[in-house]
């Protein structure tokens, strides 16, 4: 029996899996017999015998056409991506700004019909029972076989990697396209071979800043023409309430878990400098995050004053509405990195009327551009591959050091805004951004 050319895709289809895509499919249809009432009636009559029972493009067409409808190939399209899933593979799902990005980035996703799934490998997941609620399917898969078989079950396309490779074998997963998504640059990946190995199937690399995008290529050495920025963006921010009260204390605002590259350290000493030349003994520093051990708590005492210390705060949120009513009751957020990639607790800070001071560092210099309500700190280093224990100390940590003066001179400086009406946090277009992400793979850019 000889077999046409629409017998022989779906055969094909059913040979090789993922290697014919029901993308290709679905455009094939479109253009040879039209997706139409007579073309499902016809490749139902003809080719039912080579089509998999499991086959759920193929399903959606039989039962479109048991109901009579004419569907366009968008609409196709459209039903395609709510079965055949985005994967977002991260490492911890916990409280933190990658984590909350893949959480926003994820359902907004799925608001525009695309199947988005969130993997996580470590933890307990504190930012599942928030996934769920607005939508998005879970999972905690430890090892690379659970991973490879999810896979297989979902019949997933695209695998977006957010800093987590362990589940990641490229070998075994050639029939998928990978995308690695550079939230900061990764400095402690230089020289790790396996990492570049692996990196060499991937499809593409997203870089949230032009800084980064530098850092991917000339450290990493990975492909130009496969190297995309898309700058991050949060969700607008609804609900917003400012509880400041005349009279009291400033609260001054920082966000990160405790690291030498959020620099708290030099933050703290500012702040018992700033107290001290300005005059603003009564002023409160909040630092939330994770990372505050006890010993850490303890090496804070050795270097500031009692009375400095009661007004330091540390806190944790559990979730979104408790980041953002930490934001509705603080009056100024400073965050003096050693580097950043494109901080998103900047971005969030902006979108509550918060004026802000950053370092000029990293990805900072393209963050503050049209920002109307940030202060620059001067002096703090660019050159991130210097960011060794004892560079940190000499220029960051040191009580006399210029950092610590011109960060405790930028605390008075948010102090001099008078207004509480920015409206400047949310310039950047969201939903833009996640159309780039949505696009990425459908371009033969990267093809």
């Amino acid at each position: 029996m000889t077999m046409s050319p629409v017998a022989k895709l779906v055969r094909s289809y059913q040979d090789f899996g993922f290697k014919i895509t029901a993308k290709l499919l679905l455009r094939y249809l479109a253009r040879r017999i039209g997706v139409s009432r007579w073309g499902t009636r016809y490749l139902k009559r003809h080719y039912k015998e080579w089509i998999p029972a499991p086959n759920p493009i193929v399903q959606i067409i039989f039962e479109l056409n048991s109901r009579h409808e004419n569907v366009s190939s968008e609409d196709l399209a459209r039903l395609m991506n709510s079965l055949v899933p985005i994967v977002h593979v991260v490492d911890t799902f916990s409280m933190g700004g990658l984590e909350n990005f893949v959480l926003d980035l994820a359902a907004s996703q799925k608001q525009m019909g695309i199947n988005a799934v969130i993997v996580f490998t470590n933890g307990n997941g504190e930012l599942a029972p928030e996934a769920t609620k607005r939508g998005l399917a879970v999972h905690k898969i430890t090892n690379q076989t659970s991973f490879q078989n999810f896979l297989v079950a979902s019949r997933a396309n695209y695998v977006f990697i957010h800093h987590a490779y362990s589940l990641i074998n490229y070998e075994k997963m050639t029939d998928l396209n990978f995308v690695e998504v550079f939230h900061n640059p990764y400095w402690w990946q230089k020289g790790d071979l396996h990492l570049a190995k692996l990196r060499e199937g991937f499809t593409a690399y997203v870089c949230v800043s032009s800084y980064v995008r530098n850092f991917v290529l000339q450290i990493l050495k990975l492909n130009p023409e496969r190297t995309i920025v898309i700058e991050n963006a949060i969700p607008a921010i609804t609900g917003l309430v400012r509880k400041k009260t005349e009279g009291r204390p400033h609260i001054f605002l920082n966000v990160g878990n405790f690291s030498e590259q959020k620099n708290q350290i030099l933050l703290i000493r500012a702040f018992a400098q700033y107290r001290k030349q300005y005059f603003d003994f009564d002023a409160k520093l909040w630092i939330v995050g994770k990372g505050v051990s006890e010993a850490i708590k303890e090496a804070i005492t050795n270097i500031v004053e009692p009375e400095v210390w009661s007004q330091i705060e540390f806190k944790q949120a559990k979730n979104s509405a408790e980041m953002h009513e930490i934001y509705g009751r603080a009056d100024y957020f400073i965050q003096p990195s050693t580097y950043e990639g494109f901080s998103l607790a900047s971005l969030e800070a902006m979108a509550h009327n918060l004026p802000i001071a950053i370092s000029m560092t990293g990805g900072y210099l393209e963050f503050e551009r049209d920002r109307l309500n940030v202060i620059r700190i001067p002096g703090i280093t660019p050159d991130n591959e210097s960011l060794d224990r004892q560079y940190i100390y000499e220029t960051c940590w040191n009580p006399h050091s210029k950092q610590i003066r011109n960060t405790a001179d930028a605390f008075f400086n948010l102090t001099q805004f008078r207004s509480t009406e920015f409206n400047i946090g949310q310039n950047r277009n969201y939903h833009s951004m996640v159309q780039q992400y949505n696009l990425i793979g459908k371009s033969n850019e990267f093809n």
